[in-house]
């Protein structure tokens, strides 16, 4: 069958193929991977496990030339008919496991959506078998040139209330990372959630818990990763992010301001304090005030953003004005000295992050 998905036209199984070798369509998965991939253009980017070729595809718009590897050749003689019917000549397909077919070379740019369901089966090659994403990760380093971005979606197990140490694991040594954790379920609601609809359903729940309790299995968490190579090899820098929302069509320009961000708020206060900052467009402010003791008292602020990764923030009421005086005409320092003076540091502390979270970047000005 073909599906459509932003103008692209792509070959694929029906959702109801049973052979292992199946070439799954545009999944939710694809379209938000798809939607996150960063809007810059490069000279080289890799599509690892392809399937059907929409990442591929979608990278070659902005890519001179693409690589798309799959272990499954089904998956690259779909994907080549996609292209075709997709008037897309600049990918190139190659058969074999992850990082095998591009051993020795770097890109610019990585999108991997790998086997994602962690469970006992490894029947269907697409989605069964994610105890090889943290390795394909870790070596991501070795494919990336400096400055190069890899991006991943993830799931894995951790802690009910520690999702993040598991993946401090995971970053190469010279990459710094931004995760993204979209959510979280319990190994019951994990099951019940993958496992279809059918005779023998709740014999296999049965068995997907009991291999979870035997691997001490108590959360599944779902996160959108990235990877920076950096030119040196200094400890990894993991920025961790917590969504509330699920990310939107263009998240990527949203990952562009995360990473540009993340390093401007780490270089200081007085790096911070001279940049001219502006808060962006698409920007969504949601405040309430109350009347009480004859004065309108503010409340804290929500902050969202369009097109976003699913992030918010909250600035309280009283630091409101940093929003309004981050215009793009003054430097951060002339604009906290509008605040009284024992609000500075934490009107400091409030830019840092609107700048870390791609609320606030400078001016182009």
């Amino acid at each position: 069958m073909i599906e459509e998905f932003d103008g692209l036209r792509l070959v694929c199984d029906p959702d109801d193929t049973q052979r292992p070798d199946m070439v799954q369509g545009v999944t939710s998965a694809a379209r938000t991977l798809a939607g996150l991939l960063v809007q810059r253009p490069v000279q080289t980017a890799l599509d690892l496990g392809t399937g059907c070729g929409v990442l591929a595809l979608t990278m070659a718009r902005r890519a001179q030339h693409v690589v798309a590897s799959d272990l499954n050749p089904r998956a690259l003689e779909f994907g080549r008919r996609s292209a075709r019917l997709s008037g897309i000549a600049n990918v190139e397909w190659r058969q074999g496991d992850w990082y095998h077919p591009v051993r020795g070379q770097r890109f610019e740019l990585i999108a991997c959506n790998p086997p994602y369901v962690v469970s006992p089966e490894t029947r269907l090659l697409f989605r069964d078998g994610s105890d090889a994403t943290a390795g394909v990760v870790r070596a991501a380093a070795e494919h990336l040139v400096a400055g190069g971005l890899a991006e991943f979606l993830i799931n894995w197990a951790h802690e009910p209330e520690d999702w993040v140490t598991p993946l401090r694991d995971w970053i190469p040594k010279g990459c710094d990372a931004l995760v993204v954790h979209h959510a979280s379920l319990g190994p019951g609601q994990y099951a019940e959630t993958w496992v279809p609809a059918g005779p023998g359903r709740d014999a296999r729940v049965a068995r997907w818990l009991e291999w979870y309790h035997e691997r001490d299995i108590k959360a599944i968490g779902a996160a959108f990763l990235v990877l920076r190579r950096r030119e040196d090899d200094r400890p990894a820098r993991l920025q961790a992010l917590e969504a509330s929302t699920r990310p939107t069509p263009r998240a990527g320009l949203h990952v562009e301001r995360l990473l540009r961000g993340t390093d401007l708020a780490s270089r200081g206060d007085e790096a911070l304090r001279a940049a001219a900052l502006a808060v962006v467009d698409g920007v969504r402010v949601e405040h309430m005030t109350h009347r009480r003791a004859g004065a309108w008292q503010p409340r804290a602020a929500t902050l969202r953003v369009v097109p976003t990764v699913g992030v918010q923030t909250v600035v309280a009421g009283d630091l409101l004005p940093i929003l309004w005086g981050l215009d793009g005409t003054r430097q951060l320092g002339a604009v906290l000295a509008d605040l009284p003076s024992d609000k500075r540091a934490e009107g400091l502390a409030v830019a840092r992050r609107l700048v870390e979270l791609g609320f606030a970047e400078p001016s182009a000005v």
